[in-house]
């Protein structure tokens, strides 16, 4: 198995099942964000990882982006705009 001996600090997480738990996280993080766009009214294309907005909702939606990920993991986050 080389490809431990390059990943040495998460190797003990290889094959351990968190790769699902984080897919499943990050797909309710986004739909939390799509339902919180869709209480403020605004429209959103969910793109993978991402939300396509309407540039008037930028601000807003990534606001809204950190807050949603802070509150379901403790974990300050910053989202980039494309």
């Amino acid at each position: 198995m080389q490809y431990k001996r390059y990943h040495l600090g998460i190797a003990h997480k290889f094959f351990v099942g968190i790769g699902h738990y984080l897919q499943y996280l990050e797909s309710q993080i986004l739909i939390m964000v799509l339902l919180g766009l869709k209480e403020l009214g605004i429209h959103a294309l969910p793109i993978h990882d991402a939300v396509v907005v309407g540039k008037a909702w930028v601000d807003m939606s990534k606001e809204l982006m950190e807050q949603v990920f802070q509150d379901m993991t403790n974990v300050e986050s910053w989202v980039q705009i494309e």
